[in-house]
C-alpha cells in the first residue's frame, strides 16, 4: 500500500544511484512479489539494467524468485 500511495503522489519508479538500481530491479532481488507487481502495473521499466547489465529478471532468477520470474516474462 505504501508504494502505491508514493507512487499516486508522484514518486519516480524509475530513479536510481549511481549503481543504477531501479525500485524494480531491487524489489525483484528481494522477493517482494506485491512491490513487484505494483511497479510493473505503474508502467516500470521491466527491462531496466543495473551498471553491469542486469535485469529484474536476473536478479528474480539468480535469488529463486520464480513467481517474480514469471510475472517478469509476462510482461
Amino acid at each position: 500500500e505504501i508504494v502505491k500511495l508514493l507512487l499516486n503522489h508522484g514518486a519516480d519508479q524509475e530513479i536510481s544511484g549511481q549503481d543504477k538500481w531501479t525500485p524494480l530491479l531491487i524489489a525483484a532481488e528481494r522477493g517482494h512479489l506485491d512491490i513487484v507487481s505494483v511497479l510493473i502495473e505503474s508502467g516500470a521499466n521491466v527491462n531496466a539494467q543495473d551498471e553491469h547489465g542486469d535485469t529484474a529478471l536476473k536478479q528474480a532468477s539468480q535469488e529463486g524468485h520464480f513467481e517474480i520470474v514469471k510475472l517478469l516474462l509476462n510482461h
